[in-house]
C-alpha cells in the first residue's frame, strides 16, 4: 500500500525502503540517495541556494544546461548540441543547406581553445576525418573525396552566404597507410554565393594558382612546382614591389649545385645551366614546344669563388628543336652575334649590320680610344655622308700589311 509520511517524520540508520513509491506534497531532503531505476522529473534539477542554475528538460527529447537564470547550452531532440541559441541555424555550403551537429553562438567573443600542456612536442589538435560506409562499419575513401573543409561565411541580410573555403581532397588512388591529398583555398567573386578555386596544393607538393591541374610548359616532362594560370594579363602575371628608402630593387633570383639534396653547395661545372627563362606558344595540341630562351651557362673552370658565366639568347624560326643561339654575352663582356666565341666586345657574324636612324635625324657611329677626346665619326646626314677624324691625331688608310 502507498504510505503517506507526515511533516517532521525522520528515518534513521537502516533506511526506509520504498518498493512501491513516494509521494509528496512538500520537499522531499536526503543527503544522499541510491536509486537502482529511473527518476522521473518534470522539468528540472535545481541547484540548492542557487535557483537560477539549473539542469532543465525544456521539451520531449531535449536537455538543457541554464546558468544566471540563461541557457547556456542544449541537446535538441536531433542530438545537435546547441551553446547560445536554443535553436538550430541553419548554414549553407554554396546554396545547400547545412544543419551543424555542433553550433556555437555569441553576441561578444563566439571563440573556442584547445590547449594542450605537456613535457613533449606534441602539440594540441583540432582533426578533421573522412571515411565511407558507417561508424560501426568504416571502408576506404576515393580519388576526389572531400576529407576535411573549413567554411567562412555572413550573414548577407536573410541566411549566412560563404565567403571562403579550405578544403582538402582525396588527390590519387588511396590504399593502407597510403593517402595522397591536396589543400585548396577558394573565395567568392562580389555578385555570387558561389566558391571558386583560387590556389591548390597538390600532393606532390606543387603550388596551383588558377588551375586546378598541372600542364607541361617547355617540354613533355616539364611541369612546374609553381604554376600561374589565368584568362588575362593581370590574371595570369605576379609583381614585386620593394618598398625600402635604399637603392636595393625586388629580386628574381636562380640557383644550380651539382648535389643531390636540399642544402647541397656541390660545384657546378662547365657547361652547366645556372638559370633559364623559357618561351613557349600553344600549337593547338599542347604548351612543350620551346621556341625562344634566355639562359645562363657557366662558361669554363670553376674556383674558389670564381664561376664564369655567359649569358644566351635564343630563338627558333619553326620548333623548339631547331633553336639556336642568336647571341652570347661571354664572361668577359664579348658580345657575339651569329656566332658562340666573340673575339671582340661586339662581334657580327654571318650578316650584315646597320646603323640607323628616322628621316630628319643624323646617324652616327663614333669610334674613340679611351685616352683621346675627340672621335672618328661615321656619319650620315639626309644630303652627305661623310668619315670626321674630329681627334688632333693623324688620319690614316693602313693596308693589311700595315702601311699607310
Amino acid at each position: 500500500k502507498q504510505v503517506l509520511v507526515g511533516t517532521g517524520v525522520s528515518v534513521k540508520a537502516g533506511g526506509l525502503n520504498v518498493t512501491a513509491g513516494i509521494t509528496t506534497v512538500q520537499a522531499l531532503q536526503a543527503t544522499t540517495g541510491t536509486f537502482s531505476g529511473d527518476v522521473d522529473i518534470a522539468d528540472k534539477i535545481v541547484h540548492t541556494g542557487d535557483t537560477n542554475t539549473s539542469l532543465r528538460f525544456p521539451a520531449a527529447d531535449t536537455v538543457s544546461v541554464e546558468t544566471g537564470g540563461s541557457e547556456a547550452l542544449r541537446v535538441d531532440s536531433n542530438q545537435r548540441l546547441l551553446i547560445g541559441n536554443d535553436s538550430n541555424r541553419q548554414t549553407r555550403s554554396a546554396d545547400a543547406s547545412i544543419s551543424p551537429n555542433v553550433q556555437l553562438e555569441s553576441d561578444s567573443i563566439a571563440a573556442m581553445s584547445i590547449t594542450r600542456f605537456s613535457d613533449t612536442t606534441a602539440p594540441a589538435r583540432f582533426i578533421l576525418q573522412k571515411g565511407r560506409g558507417t561508424g560501426a562499419s568504416p571502408t576506404v575513401v576515393q580519388d576526389g573525396d572531400h576529407c576535411g573543409q573549413i567554411l567562412f561565411s555572413a550573414w548577407d541580410g536573410d541566411t549566412f552566404s560563404n565567403s571562403a573555403e579550405i578544403r582538402s581532397e582525396v588527390d590519387g588512388t588511396p590504399g593502407d597507410d597510403d593517402m595522397p591529398g591536396n589543400l585548396i583555398f577558394s573565395t567568392t567573386n562580389d555578385g555570387s554565393n558561389a566558391r571558386t578555386e583560387r590556389m591548390r596544393i597538390t600532393s606532390e607538393g606543387k603550388l596551383l594558382i588558377g588551375s586546378s591541374s598541372t600542364r607541361n610548359v617547355s617540354g613533355s616532362d616539364s611541369s612546374g612546382y609553381l604554376q600561374l594560370e589565368g584568362t588575362s594579363a593581370n590574371s595570369s602575371s605576379f609583381t614585386l614591389i620593394n618598398n625600402q628608402n635604399t637603392t636595393q630593387s625586388p629580386v628574381i633570383r636562380f640557383g644550380k649545385t651539382r648535389g643531390t639534396a636540399d642544402g647541397s653547395v656541390t660545384t657546378v661545372a662547365n657547361g652547366d645551366s645556372l638559370g633559364k627563362i623559357s618561351f613557349s606558344g600553344a600549337d593547338g595540341t599542347d604548351l612543350e614546344n620551346n621556341t625562344a630562351q634566355i639562359k645562363a651557362e657557366v662558361n669554363g673552370t670553376v674556383s674558389g669563388d670564381t664561376v664564369p658565366t655567359d649569358l644566351l639568347f635564343e630563338t627558333s624560326a619553326s620548333s623548339g628543336n631547331a633553336r639556336e643561339t642568336r647571341m652570347r654575352i661571354l664572361s668577359n663582356g664579348n658580345i657575339g652575334i651569329g656566332l658562340g666565341n666573340p673575339n671582340f666586345k661586339l662581334h657580327v657574324y654571318g650578316g650584315n649590320m646597320r646603323i640607323a636612324q628616322p628621316a630628319g635625324t643624323d646617324c652616327t657611329l663614333d669610334v674613340q680610344e679611351a685616352t683621346t677626346t675627340n672621335p672618328l665619326r661615321l656619319s650620315q646626314t639626309a644630303t652627305e655622308a661623310r668619315i670626321q677624324n674630329l681627334s688632333s691625331l693623324p688620319f690614316n688608310i693602313r693596308s693589311q700589311a700595315g702601311t699607310g
